[in-house]
């Protein structure tokens, strides 16, 4: 529980440093080098040092929006996992395996650096649902759940009957849109 305390304070203090939600802006604040590939077939992304240089290898045949949800989760990897890459060679199942607890804590930072608490926070008062918000917001729904169990696991009080799975981001489509989830 604390790593995933640490993970909500390492996302809000880079948003608030850089001032950005941005995922490309922050990667290139933070020095990470993001590479858009036609050849990745299926896969979405994913983070790799490469001659002592941090890089993000994107599909290019993304949405706009999971570009910003891959380049998120990719960053938290970057921010999080580092040394598991530096420390040995690229082996695809140590980064890519979906229901690792590294994939997992990926997630949890991208949902914390994308969705901003005090907005989902009104969002909720005004009484939007899970789908309206993820629209509103223009945000993967299973992101939004994501980031709603943890802010019920600080403390507030939300109706969460559903917790999406880790592997979530291996089952999204390529060009998805708000109708897809």
């Amino acid at each position: 529980m604390a790593r995933l305390n640490n993970i909500r304070s390492l996302a809000e203090s880079l948003v608030r440093k850089y001032d950005t939600r941005d995922p490309v802006k922050l990667a290139g604040m933070l020095g990470i080098h993001i590479y858009y590939l036609d050849d990745l077939r299926e896969l979405l992304g994913m983070y790799t040092i490469i001659n002592r240089r941090r890089c993000i290898l994107i599909n290019s045949r993304l949405s706009s929006r999971l570009i910003s949800l891959v380049l998120a989760h990719e960053i938290g990897h970057d921010r999080l996992h580092q040394k598991l890459c530096s420390e040995s060679s690229f082996r695809e199942f140590q980064v890519l395996d979906v229901t690792s607890r590294p994939e997992y804590e990926a997630n949890v930072f991208a949902a914390h650096l994308l969705i901003d608490e005090c907005e989902l926070e009104s969002m909720l008062r005004e009484g939007l649902d899970v789908l309206q918000i993820s629209c509103a917001m223009d945000i993967n729904m299973n992101l939004l759940l994501i980031k709603l169990n943890e802010m019920r696991r600080c403390g507030a009080d939300y109706d969460m009957s559903f917790v999406p799975p880790g592997d979530f981001l291996k089952k999204v489509s390529l060009h998805e849109g708000c109708d897809h989830v």
